[in-house]
């Protein structure tokens, strides 16, 4: 297969996972593969293919390594990817992933991210959409739950869930379908048992798991918390200050309060 991948005029995907641990057996040096593409072109499966290649390679001390790495794909992407014109689960962030060696030997790996759209949380183009995390932590509660326990209302209640008035759907109460609806929330689903898997397995992936079982909760009230400050208004302060303040209304105060 190396052999087939090396007469072709453009790099392929076994080829240079295979050059690079070539590489850094031989001149023992760091190696990075760059993996870039527009939008939908095949990123995330290209790497999946190349972290398969290098650890069928290699011997390793961690017992289904890849998988591991692969399985907090899901998440990465709840919280940063998100609809857009030309992609419905487009990254908005880029991702590093790290293995680690010794000799020929895999000891360990990590995913880091970087350059997240973080404007993205209170503006989005027309047809476009935020952050799936949003829209799965709707889905994933009954209305009285969300009431209850964050004081949320219905999803087009929030500024940064519709975006500008061409975003806003006809029908208030039908924020979207039914089946769009039960994809969020097995999304949100499978989110919170990753969230919770990586607790779980944070000593044997050498500590690079941040995330304990408690902070779950405080993940949600972060966003919660987004949610209801985003529905603040501002106006320009008469003060000669230069700055803003809050519009007065009942809402605006609501709002301050509960986020």
């Amino acid at each position: 297969q190396i052999d087939y991948c090396k007469t072709r005029d453009l790099p392929h995907i076994y080829w240079t996972a295979e050059e690079s641990y070539t590489r850094l057996q031989k001149d023992q040096t760091n190696q990075c593969i760059l993996v870039t593409g527009d939008s939908g072109a095949g990123k995330t499966e290209s790497t999946k293919h190349i972290l398969e290649h290098l650890t069928a390679r290699s011997q390793c001390e961690i017992e289904d390594l890849v998988k591991k790495l692969n399985r907090v794909n899901p998440l990465i992407e709840l919280f940063g990817n998100a609809s857009t014109t030309l992609n419905n689960n487009s990254s908005r962030f880029v991702k590093l992933i790290e293995l680690s060696y010794e000799g020929r030997i895999l000891i360990g790996g990590a995913v880091r991210t970087f350059v997240v759209e973080k404007s993205r949380v209170v503006q989005h183009k027309r047809k476009e959409k935020n952050f799936h995390i949003f829209y799965a932590f709707f889905a994933g509660f009954d209305e009285q739950d969300l009431e209850k326990q964050y004081s949320l209302k219905t999803p087009s209640a929030y500024r940064i869930m519709v975006g500008d008035k061409s975003n806003r759907p006809n029908d208030t109460t039908r924020f979207w379908e039914k089946e769009e609806k039960q994809q969020y929330r097995e999304r949100f689903s499978e989110g919170r048992k990753i969230l919770r898997e990586i607790a779980f397995e944070e000593t044997e992936i050498n500590k690079l798991s941040i995330l304990q079982y408690g902070e779950i909760s405080g993940i949600l009230n972060i966003l919660a918390a987004c949610l209801h400050l985003s529905n603040i208004n501002f106006e320009d302060s008469c003060d000669n200050t230069y700055g803003v303040k809050i519009v007065d209304g009942e809402d605006g105060d609501t709002s301050l309060q509960r986020g």
